[in-house]
């Protein structure tokens, strides 16, 4: 017990080695909801380790991260109960955005930001709310991306994924779709060209 408690206190006292404790306990959570188990507790076992290594160093980039990863991992392990995960969903896009908005982020921080983006505009048009601020927020992310690398396949795809859904929504919520869906369509295109063997149909 004294042993165990010697190494509890070194990791407690390092950001660095709390965040590492952290992210084994984010993949645990990850592991046990694919297998369909209970992760909530090991969500929050998982933040609560990050937001000590916060406390220790409040610009520790990889650990801001990997909570705005963790509150989001929660809010799909909620969703998948039937729970609303729009209160965790905005917890990570807000961190996610204040990361990024140090320029502190890790590399894919942008790509994940974009992503998390786009599923709360799905989450909000489900659930019968306005998701088109969300979605606007995840096309410029890419549009940024694809400004610095043209050919970056999961961009482009994705650009024309939360097109679609926007002509979608406007169609069904009564405005005019036109313009989304032919930058859809456009979008579509360029993924196409882009990597043309991924669209082969037998």
């Amino acid at each position: 017990i004294a042993a165990f408690q010697r190494i509890q206190a070194f990791v407690e006292a390092d950001p660095i080695r709390l965040n590492e404790y952290g992210k084994v306990i984010l993949d645990q959570a990850k592991a046990i909801r694919a297998r369909g188990g209970d992760a909530a507790a090991t969500f929050e076992e998982a933040l609560s380790a990050f937001d000590r290594a916060i406390a220790l160093r409040p610009h520790c980039a990889v650990a801001r991260f990997n909570r705005a990863m963790a509150h989001w991992g929660r809010g799909g392990e909620m969703r998948a109960r039937g729970e609303s995960p729009l209160p965790r969903y905005r917890e990570a896009v807000a961190a996610m955005d204040g990361l990024l908005a140090s320029r502190a982020g890790p590399p894919g921080a942008a790509y994940e930001r974009a992503l998390m983006y786009g599923e709360l505009g799905a989450e909000l048009s489900a659930r019968g709310d306005d998701p088109l601020a969300a979605w606007g927020e995840a096309l410029s992310e890419y549009e940024r991306m694809l400004a610095e690398d043209p050919n970056h396949l999961k961009a482009t795809l994705n650009t024309a994924m939360v097109r679609h859904a926007q002509s979608t929504w406007k169609a069904a919520n009564g405005q005019e779709p036109s313009a989304e869906f032919k930058l859809a369509a456009e979008a579509y295109g360029r993924a196409i060209s882009l990597q043309p063997e991924r669209w082969e149909f037998v």
